[in-house]
């Protein structure tokens, strides 16, 4: 990858789409939010990959996630708490829960935070 610094913001190219990073969330994504969304996207790929491997089905699912940062400068990430609300027939929450203690050891960005940042998961049920 390669960034160019443009005015105040740090873009790329992607075969997709740009990518602007920046410190002002009017004028693109703060570093931040992208590694928040890159646990959300890591930990949902992971979850699903398992669920397909256990043959567990669902009709949705949505992934709720919350960043706690330090109030001391540089405001660094403490805790990130993923919440998975699942929908469908026949779940059953322990397996459920089974899968999702397989997230953080199989989930190549949680590997790569820091260790003190806490990371909790929840997954909760609801009907289709």
């Amino acid at each position: 990858m390669q960034f160019t610094q443009i005015n105040q913001t740090l873009q790329t190219s992607l075969p997709f789409e740009n990518l602007t990073i920046s410190s002002d969330r009017q004028s693109g994504f703060k570093p931040i939010d992208l590694l928040v969304s890159a646990i959300a996207g890591c930990s949902q790929i992971v979850f699903t990959r398992i669920l397909e491997k256990q043959r567990i089905s669902y009709d949705s699912l949505t992934l709720q996630i919350d960043a706690v940062q330090s109030e001391d400068a540089p405001n660094p990430l403490t805790k990130v708490s993923l919440v998975y609300n699942i929908a469908g027939s026949d779940l059953v929450q322990e397996k459920l829960e089974k899968a999702l203690r397989l997230i953080p050891s199989n989930c190549t960005i949680i590997q790569s935070l820091n260790p003190n940042i806490e990371v909790v998961e929840q997954v909760i049920i609801s009907k289709a």
